[in-house]
């Protein structure tokens, strides 16, 4: 998943990131929900380089 934030009034992008899943949830909505978490977490200012972010996905019962 790749998240850009664009500046509206010149297009400029002001935020990028991405996130991917290794792990064996294939449920998309259970799963980009999370994705989006992780891949935000530290905006505006993530730390620099790539990092690894645990993000629980609850199962509904």
């Amino acid at each position: 998943m790749t998240v850009i934030v664009r500046e509206l009034a010149s297009n400029r992008v002001v935020y990028e990131t991405r996130a991917v899943n290794d792990g064996p949830w294939l449920d998309n909505n259970a799963v980009l929900p999370a994705m989006f978490d992780a891949a935000m977490q530290g905006f505006p200012n993530p730390p620099p380089g790539p990092r690894r972010v645990d993000i629980q996905v609850g199962r509904n019962s």
